[in-house]
């Protein structure tokens, strides 16, 4: 695994081969476990500083994909490109507002159809701001939890879209398209 090389490297960081097994038989490991792994080992204080001042120093710069790339492949591929949580950036911003606005409208010029408004991080004010772009410029609207395995807090589809939340119909129309493409979805 190229983190794993790159922290070895770089950093000096190792690991016992027992470890690295059991890291490479999860689903889909990732910097979550790695942070999680250096912090047993004593390599940092919590897995956020792990993969903050580590983890991500690695740079794979051929890997590298523009947000326009990316829309235009899954548009290419028959897919409908939605910007996940739209208000998080590269993951350490909050944008909000006309910024919010702004980025939402340069990624609909490359071709973005929806965006995630139910996201389980998401405050009642984010969530707001993200149903209002949607709804002022006819994009579909998704939920998601970020859920990537016991190593995080959130739970398997905790979406922030509660059974008492009226569903906007940009939701119901994006399930709707989906089960059309044949991609079983769940409501």
């Amino acid at each position: 695994m190229a983190r794993l090389d790159f922290l070895r490297k770089e950093f000096g960081f190792g690991f016992d081969p027992q470890d690295i097994a059991a890291l490479m038989a999860m689903d889909n490991p990732g910097k979550p476990h790695i942070g999680n792994l250096m912090v047993k080992y004593g390599y940092a204080e919590t897995k956020e500083k792990a993969i903050k001042q580590y983890i991500n120093k690695l740079r794979f710069g051929s890997e590298y994909v523009t947000p326009k790339e990316a829309i235009e492949g899954i548009l290419g591929s028959g897919g409908i490109p939605v910007l996940a949580h739209p208000a998080y950036g590269n993951g350490d911003q909050l944008i909000l507002g006309e910024e919010l606005s702004d980025r939402v409208d340069r990624l609909i010029g490359y071709g973005l159809r929806g965006v995630e408004g139910f996201y389980s991080g998401f405050t009642d004010k984010i969530r707001a701001q993200v149903l209002t772009i949607a709804e002022n410029r006819g994009l579909y609207i998704t939920a998601g939890s970020d859920y990537h395995g016991s190593n995080k807090l959130v739970k398997l589809g905790d979406t922030g879209l509660g059974s008492d939340t009226v569903r906007p119909a940009a939701l119901d129309s994006f399930l709707a398209d989906v089960r059309f493409m044949g991609v079983t979805a769940k409501a």
